[in-house]
């Protein structure tokens, strides 16, 4: 094990140890080749993984402001690992889906942006920016 890869377990822990994680569901569709005459539905891909979702709320001088923008906008912190302890095989990007339980029931969110921490060029974390 490298000693990024050793980083990473590290971020794993604590981010289960400090952080409110919660189980989401990273969705990715990849378009088949659409050129022919019965062009197929994207393949589906869903993976089960973990991360910590930023607060709703912002808090300006000390009063709790809560916004459409913030309502809509959301800032995760995602596991390398997935549930089951297995590495994430993709690095999620622009344009995949989350399904986040939410007051029972799970909410689709759009990725916007993300990108790995990835000091020596071994992923650590993904800091992803998403919105309904």
């Amino acid at each position: 094990m490298t000693f990024y890869s050793e980083m990473a377990v590290m971020a794993d822990e604590l981010l289960q140890e400090f952080g409110d994680v919660n189980e989401m569901l990273l969705i990715r569709e990849v378009a088949i080749d659409n050129t022919s005459a019965n062009p197929s539905a994207p393949i589906r891909t869903e993976y089960k993984v973990k991360g910590v979702l930023q607060l709703r709320y912002r808090y300006l001088d000390g009063v709790e402001s809560s916004s459409l923008i913030a309502e809509n906008k959301r800032g995760v912190m995602l596991s390398t690992f997935m549930q089951d302890g297995r590495a994430l095989p993709i690095s999620p990007k622009s344009g995949d889906k989350m399904a986040i339980q939410e007051d029972e029931q799970a909410v689709i969110w759009k990725v916007e942006s993300g990108s790995p921490v990835a000091p020596g060029g071994t992923a650590i974390i993904h800091k992803l920016e998403i919105t309904k």
